[in-house]
């Protein structure tokens, strides 16, 4: 027959006192939420974006953010961008480095794009799905 010890704190540790009068010490279970009881986590299988580069300054009286490229980039190319707080796709309507337009930038350029959205230092780019085009 097993007893539990009364006052016991609530611990990690069940405190488990047997007939022959040693006391044993054991886990608690695990707890999982009954929804989850007895399933497989689900994998969702989401296309991987390729990461463009991350947003060094955003000019918030412009619209503009400033980025610092780690792959190519061409006007047309649909942006996702994302951080702690932003999460939005947009097309690329134009780059420019320091004010002239340009077609395309090449990895390691700076350049600033025309924002829809307020964006933070530290936002990763990324280049989205062209059928990904949504908020």
């Amino acid at each position: 027959m097993v007893k539990k010890v009364k006052n016991v704190k609530k611990t990690k540790k069940i405190v488990i006192k047997k007939k022959s009068g040693k006391v044993v010490k054991k886990k608690r279970p695990v707890k999982t939420h009954k929804a989850l009881k007895g399933q497989k986590a689900l994998k969702i299988k989401r296309p991987k974006e390729k990461q463009l580069g991350k947003v060094d300054h955003f000019f918030g009286h412009l619209s503009v953010a400033a980025i610092k490229l780690t792959a190519p980039l061409k006007v047309g190319d649909i942006v996702h961008i994302k951080g702690h707080t932003t999460d939005f796709t947009q097309p690329v309507d134009s780059i420019q480095i320091e004010h002239e337009s340009l077609a395309q930038a090449t990895k390691g350029e700076d350049i600033g794009i025309k924002v829809k959205d307020k964006v933070r230092e530290h936002d990763v780019v990324y280049l989205a799905a062209q059928e990904k085009m949504g908020g």
